[in-house]
């Protein structure tokens, strides 16, 4: 039982008659799904530096136009299109198994002070790897930033914000990509769910299996990340050259040590 629910991200069961079908996922590892993508950004910066020694301007533009920048583009949009219903579905599936709000208070204050701890402290890690490395200080991103100018800040009140938890209708929050308005509501669909007892049970059933599709979206997705890295590196190179690519090894430093610290 305690091996099961370990795994039950990757082991989902139903029951037929008298037999009961169980499915294991079996995925790929993330060794080797790190080994491809850092294959594909080494790829990417071998190939884009060869085109630009050999292509001409105009077959440059055509080939980041035409090829690199939709296959950019497209998974942008599919990761938009899933994030939503992913949220969704993920918390009205773990909230809606609860009879009251209360059952899971006092995991759910846990995870709020955890979270807001670990926050603070990757605040002061980035703000510290920030001051202590300065990215972007050298290379094309210092010209960007010489001729970048301050945009002006919207100031909303608390009572404000508050307000805008709570959406205006059941679509808003999907169209707009409000992660807030998101959460809101599928805690109260979950809660309330919850509390309907076994009318909700046929309910229940079709949450978990939107969230189940909703994650195999998503892990077909993440299958994609070493193409869609080899196309935005090549795109990159082809526009700025490779000038920008000292001012990414800043970067690209920075977050590693941020990482390494947190």
């Amino acid at each position: 039982s305690m091996l099961l629910r370990a795994y039950a991200d990757k082991i989902h069961h139903i029951r037929k008659g008298r037999y009961n079908f169980v499915e294991i996922t079996a995925g790929i590892p993330e060794r080797v799904f790190a080994i491809r993508t850092v294959t594909a950004l080494v790829a990417a910066l071998a190939v884009g530096v060869l085109l630009n020694l050999l292509l001409p301007d105009g077959a440059k533009q055509a080939l980041d136009t035409y090829v690199l920048l939709p296959v950019e583009t497209i998974f942008i949009n599919c990761l938009k299109l899933i994030t939503g219903p992913m949220v969704f579905f993920s918390i009205i599936s773990a909230f809606s198994q609860y009879a009251s709000f209360s059952d899971p208070g006092r995991v759910s204050l846990k995870v709020l002070i955890g979270y807001v701890c670990t926050s603070l402290i990757a605040i002061v890690v980035g703000w510290g790897v920030f001051q202590l490395l300065k990215p972007g200080t050298v290379g094309q991103l210092a010209a960007f930033a010489a001729q970048a100018t301050a945009l002006p800040s919207e100031q909303q009140s608390f009572l404000a914000t508050l307000v805008d938890i709570v959406p205006s209708n059941i679509i808003a929050p999907f169209v707009s990509m409000n992660s807030v308005q998101l959460i809101f509501l599928a805690l109260l669909c979950g809660v309330a769910m919850g509390q309907a007892g076994e009318y909700s049970a046929p309910l229940r059933r079709a949450t978990d299996a939107l969230y189940t599709l909703c994650s195999k979206v998503t892990s077909l997705l993440v299958g994609l990340i070493p193409i869609v890295t080899f196309a935005s590196v090549i795109s990159m190179l082809l526009n700025s050259g490779e000038s920008i690519l000292l001012s990414l090894a800043e970067m690209v430093g920075a977050v590693l040590l941020g990482c390494a610290l947190m």
